[in-house]
């Protein structure tokens, strides 16, 4: 009776950690998902768990992506993308992290073994321990066979997010600034949309506007891709706004993930020499942009501007005030 008994308590706990690899269908797809990923700014908590306004700008994102269409796992392939497997709150079974699974079955194998040798000696006693032994290895294989699956379990993502709840596309060129203002007042974490508002307004020259949309998009969860742009434009608009300090840390935060943004480093040359009074970093920052691809009109503008911050470093330190920055890339 005694070995019926540990036989069936170690089939149990084995059958609840590989039925808990294996998983069931999701009732509620948001909450599922949300409960899967890590809040970036809480410690160990979930999304769906935390208060956070970070939490809530990626529970309202997945959102999104649900209503659009998108699979469990383009989802969770998306904020990968974005933050690595970190994101993840339980680590996927592969690679390395395949041993933070490993180690429960292992404990429970050896477990049932402790338990089994406290029994006399006996052919009964040696069954047991060879039960319990096979019984936890084949476990344990079962999980790297599901380990191994999972690494193409996740299906291939496009990296910017759906532009709107509903899923459907629009040309932008289309879309009137009003209506793009009502689209991103419903859904705040559309950060491709919110981008390309920037864009309209610092074109038109409504700075406010555009450093508005800016400073919110920073903050929002974003492809790699999407965050550069936003630090770019909004490093460059920080420095419109009297804060030039303030703005070539953005400009530098955006070039450590883009090194060779032209636009990046157009906006940081400007700032360097009319908003820090700073030539010899402007002639830094257009060497490197000088030295990308670009045609004739392209260059015309960047040689004009290295050409005055040349002059600026040969006539040495100057404290007139700068001259305007330009307020376009070329």
């Amino acid at each position: 009776m005694r070995t019926l008994v540990t036989i069936v308590l170690l089939a149990t706990v084995t059958w609840g950690i590989t039925s808990g690899i294996v998983g069931s269908g999701p009732t509620d797809r948001v909450r599922e998902l949300t409960g899967r990923l890590r809040c970036p700014v809480c410690q160990g908590e979930s999304v769906a768990d935390s208060p956070s306004q970070s939490a809530q700008d990626i529970a309202a994102l997945v959102t999104q992506q649900v209503q659009a269409g998108w699979t469990d796992g383009q989802v969770e392939q998306y904020f990968v993308n974005r933050y690595g497997d970190w994101i993840l709150l339980d680590p996927p079974r592969r690679g390395s992290t395949l041993l933070l699974w490993a180690v429960p079955l292992l404990a429970v194998t050896g477990g049932a073994i402790a338990l089994v040798s406290r029994l006399e000696p006996s052919r009964r006693r040696r069954l047991l321990v060879v039960g319990a032994a096979t019984l936890g290895l084949a476990s344990t294989s079962v999980l790297v066979v599901l380990g191994a699956r999972q690494g193409t379990a996740r299906d291939p993502v496009a990296l910017a997010p759906p532009p709107d709840a509903g899923g459907t596309t629009r040309d932008l060129a289309a879309v009137t600034n009003a209506e793009m203002e009502a689209v991103i007042a419903q859904n705040p974490a559309i950060v491709g949309m919110r981008l390309a508002l920037v864009e309209r307004y610092l074109a038109d020259g409504d700075i406010e506007d555009a450093y508005r949309h800016s400073s919110i998009a920073i903050d929002l969860p974003a492809t790699d891709q999407e965050y550069e742009r936003a630090l770019r434009l909004h490093g460059w608009l920080t420095a419109l706004q009297g804060a030039p300090a303030s703005g070539e840390q953005y400009l530098r935060a955006a070039l450590t993930l883009s090194p060779t943004d032209r636009d990046a480093l157009w906006f940081l040359a400007n700032v360097e020499f009319t908003g820090l009074n700073n030539p010899a970093a402007a002639r830094i920052a257009l060497d490197q942009l000088l030295a990308t691809p670009m045609d004739d009109a392209q260059r015309a503008p960047i040689d004009a501007l290295a050409a005055k911050v040349d002059a600026a470093i040969a006539a040495g330190p100057d404290t007139s005030a700068p001259a305007t920055a330009e307020t376009a890339a070329p």
